[in-house]
């Protein structure tokens, strides 16, 4: 008796564990055919309907699917987007005054060098013809001069000719506070002695380069430049290109960005940064690494070695190497030189004429001798801006938060009808509710 009332309790226990199961199951297929019938998502109610057909429920079923994973692909994209690039640069609806943006930094550059500083044609006749007579110090000294001597080579001789002959300043340089006006911003006359000009150093060229930069920018002879004739007059009409960055940017990386902000980038060598500045010192760093030497134009440590001639062509290789990964978009892994986030870049339209001011001085004789300026070219360069106002772009955020929760709830709510309440009734179904039907049930088997 006892044996078989210990199989049958074990019997009844096992029933009874089955039918808690089937129980749990009943509930959860009760719940979930209430919750088709009851939520806000389109499509559900038809799968679980009881007067629906097989037919009927597989296509709603396979919709319902579809409409799903359709959703969820343009979710993906929507995301990839805000991810990839949530910055825009778009126009700014307000024109920028001129009063507003710094004048820009003019540096000038003569081609013809003069003789009576160094004369290169004497020294290279000996360097050439009987180097025995040249010291070690002079053929060092001539070395160093080639590098700004021969054809194609970089050189920063910033050296400015100005006429001294006890004239008034004014008539020489004339600088005009009031931006676009009548006259002129910038006036600059330059006068050149033909019978100084070295005979050998860059002698097939003439006149002068003009470089418009950023005054924050250092000068950089690899950059873009104006070309300015002996005789002529050049106006340049001035014109920048600005694009301000908006606070709510700095949220992002600046590689997403694709600027920095001041503080964020540091430069060994400059106190502000700029993406030229950038990029000089990486070519700083990245020649005295390969030579062991860097140019002399080049920013630089007390305790590194200049290079001479003989490190020229390793040189032009590194420039060369860096030009090709620009060139090939992997120089922000080289540099990691990213534009500031606010930037003023300068243009300028160049209109050239003949500047006949020798035949004036002549036919006035102002000089004892009127053969005095037969030798002499003059030049003068002008520089005003085009427009007292100009157009000007602005970096600001595209997809936020809040943007890319709105797409998102758009595509759900355009293919299933999904809202924030459709997600609370999901949670309600899935705990709440679940938890107390549970209860009830469990309450009731105890009854």
């Amino acid at each position: 008796m006892e044996d078989d009332n210990g199989i049958a309790t074990v019997y009844n226990k096992d029933c009874s564990q089955k039918q808690s199961k089937r129980s749990k199951k009943a509930i959860l297929g009760e719940q979930f055919e209430d919750f088709t019938k009851n939520t806000s998502l389109h499509g559900l109610r038809f799968i679980t309907e009881r007067e629906a057909t097989i037919v009927e429920k597989m296509f709603w079923l396979i919709l319902f699917l579809v409409s799903m994973g359709v959703c969820l692909y343009q979710i993906r994209n929507v995301w990839i987007k805000w991810d990839s690039s949530p910055v825009i640069v778009s126009i700014n609806e307000r024109l920028v005054p001129v009063s507003e943006v710094p004048f820009p930094s003019i540096t000038i550059c003569p081609q013809r060098k003069i003789s009576k500083h160094y004369d290169y044609a004497k020294q290279k006749q000996k360097m050439y013809g009987n180097i025995s007579e040249m010291t070690d110090y002079q053929r060092t000294k001539f070395e160093d001069i080639s590098l700004i001597c021969h054809e194609g080579n970089f050189f920063k001789d910033i050296s400015k000719m100005w006429l001294n002959r006890n004239y008034s300043d004014k008539w020489l340089v004339r600088n005009i506070d009031e931006q676009n006006g009548a006259e002129p911003d910038l006036i600059i006359l330059f006068l050149e002695d033909r019978t100084e000009l070295d005979e050998e150093c860059n002698a097939i060229y003439s006149g002068y380069k003009v470089y418009v930069q950023h005054p924050a920018d250092v000068p950089q002879s690899s950059l873009y430049y104006y070309a300015m004739l002996p005789d002529q007059t050049s106006s340049f009409a001035l014109k920048y290109n600005m694009v301000a960055t908006s606070d709510e940017v700095k949220e992002y990386t600046p590689e997403k960005r694709h600027c920095y902000f001041p503080g964020e980038r540091y430069l060994r060598y400059f106190k502000i940064y700029t993406e030229n500045n950038c990029r000089l010192e990486c070519l700083s760093n990245y020649t005295y690494n390969m030579c062991g030497c860097v140019g002399f134009y080049m920013p630089s440590n007390t305790s590194n070695r200049i290079c001479t001639i003989q490190s020229k062509r390793c040189m032009n290789s590194v420039i060369e190497k860096i030009a090709e990964k620009e060139t090939a978009g992997i120089s922000s892994r080289l540099c990691n030189c990213l534009p500031a986030c606010n930037t003023v870049e300068y243009d300028a339209e160049v209109l050239k004429t003949k500047f006949d001011i020798k035949h004036y001085l002549l036919n006035n004789k102002i000089e004892a001798s009127t053969s005095h300026w037969e030798n002499y070219s003059f030049s003068k360069l002008e520089m005003y801006f085009k427009s007292p106002r100009f157009m000007s772009m602005r970096r600001s955020e595209l997809f936020g938060l809040t943007d890319f929760i709105a797409n998102c709830g758009g595509l759900l709510g355009l293919f299933l009808g999904f809202s924030f309440l459709s997600l609370a009734e999901i949670f309600y179904y899935m705990t709440l509710r679940l938890w107390c039907v549970f209860k009830s049930d469990l309450n009731k088997a105890k009854q």
